[in-house]
């Protein structure tokens, strides 16, 4: 097992920070092509697994689509020399929702990245989307 230095926590913590600020920013291909490898895979619970730019920003703008905002803040970030942990609450406000009420989830997401990377190969995450989801169906 590898040692993580100070300074590769330091810089993955902002590497994270980074990630969510721009996943928050609803530029998909920005987000996409600026932290993730080309070949990259996403995979979300149960759901198929997303590889590639173009398959995970198809996904995304669909995504992205339904909503109005979107925040992530990071719990607690867990560093390895060949992954990390990032637990995270993250609160969403859909379009079409009248009261504009914001649905807030916490999950475990696993960044496959090492330390000195600057893009990620995998990003997994778990979260449970069922409240999110239960209020899509109500404001359609």
């Amino acid at each position: 097992m590898s040692i993580v230095t100070r300074e590769q926590i330091e810089n993955t913590r902002r590497w994270v920070d980074a990630f969510f600020k721009a996943c928050d920013s609803f530029d998909v291909n920005d987000w996409i092509t600026d932290f993730f490898q080309p070949d990259a895979t996403i995979h979300l619970g149960n759901h198929p697994v997303m590889q590639g730019h173009e398959q995970i920003i198809k996904q995304y703008e669909g995504y992205y689509s339904f909503l109005s905002f979107v925040e992530h803040t990071v719990q607690s970030v867990d560093i390895s020399a060949e992954r990390c942990y990032v637990r995270v609450r993250v609160a969403s406000i859909l379009k079409n929702d009248p009261e504009q009420l914001p649905i807030v989830l916490e999950g475990l997401m696993i960044i496959g990245k090492k330390s000195d990377d600057e893009k990620l190969d995998y990003f997994n995450v778990y979260i449970d989307s069922i409240p999110l989801l239960r209020r899509f169906q109500m404001c359609m």
